[in-house]
């Protein structure tokens, strides 16, 4: 069959490829991720960075809660323990990912941890702790009255109290992750025109 839509006179190919800031920028990251190292990082070492992570951004509600849970301190610690156990399974198991390579990423996730731990330790997220904890102190004490445990004091109500703060302070670091990324977005597209 004949093509109808096929030039006379077809047009060389061209070997050189258009350069263009986009495809350049595409190309340098790929480079970046195929030069990255393939080998796992130590179980010990990533155990030990979570755990520094963890208890650091862990420090001033760990306080605050003490007064809320009667000083339940093995619970908050179990819980605590728990998020650091998660992390370190959710490290050892997106390693490989090619998201994780990404340079932009990396550093995002870095400066998100970097400011929580510097909030943590300065105290200056005190009342963002204190607003995720009064939250994660209702939520408990709500389900404890609804299956008529009573109030939330004991070893598992500060355990469940520490996991709710814990999951909610995580949803505001992820939304800070993407507020930005949403800056570091509209940054690039705004240099590019100028």
């Amino acid at each position: 069959m004949i093509n109808p839509y096929q030039p006379s006179t077809p047009a060389p190919i061209d070997e050189n490829p258009v350069s263009s800031p986009f495809l350049d920028t595409l190309q340098t990251n790929l480079q970046e991720v195929a030069e990255t190292p393939e080998k796992r990082p130590h179980l010990i070492k990533t155990f030990g960075k979570w755990l520094v992570i963890c208890s650091a951004s862990a420090a001033p509600s760990f306080f605050l809660g003490a007064l809320a849970t009667d000083n339940q301190y093995l619970g908050m610690l179990t819980g605590i323990l728990q998020f650091a156990l998660g992390y370190v399974w959710l490290d050892r198991h997106t390693w490989k990912s090619d998201w994780r390579r990404d340079r932009t990423i990396r550093r995002i996730l870095r400066i998100m941890y970097t400011t929580r731990i510097v909030m943590s330790v300065s105290f200056i997220g005190t009342p963002l702790d204190m607003a995720c904890g009064i939250a994660a102190i209702g939520a408990t004490g709500f389900i404890f009255q609804s299956i008529g445990f009573g109030g939330p004091t004991g070893f598992a109500g500060a355990l469940i109290g520490t996991l709710f703060q814990g999951t909610i302070l995580n949803a505001v670091l992820v939304l800070y992750g993407l507020f930005l990324f949403g800056v570091r977005a509209i940054y690039l597209r705004w240099s590019n025109r100028e």
